[in-house]
């Protein structure tokens, strides 16, 4: 509601590696230089997603303090997934 860039960007469970529908939304986080925050499901999945916003935001994945107790049904993966499990941050 306010003019000019938001202070803070988040998306939980984004998948912005598995979705072409937030290339845009990338681009302008990192044209913006708007600081984000995005979690994701797994470890693969959040490292491939931080690597979106260069080597800085590779550096920054790191297991969320805040992930879902239990794991995600996620059958067609062989890897263990939970809900906000990897966290990761853009212009930081």
């Amino acid at each position: 509601m306010g003019t000019g860039p938001p202070d803070l960007i988040v998306g939980f469970n984004a998948g912005l590696y598995a979705y072409k529908s937030w290339t845009h939304t990338v681009l302008y986080v990192l044209s913006s230089k708007t600081p984000a925050v995005f979690t994701d499901y797994n470890e693969h999945s959040g490292t491939e997603c931080a690597k979106l916003g260069g080597a800085t935001s590779a550096a920054t994945v790191a297991p969320s303090p805040f992930r879902q107790p239990r794991e995600m049904p996620a059958r067609m993966l062989a890897l263990p997934s939970y809900s906000n499990a990897f966290e990761y941050a853009f212009n930081v």
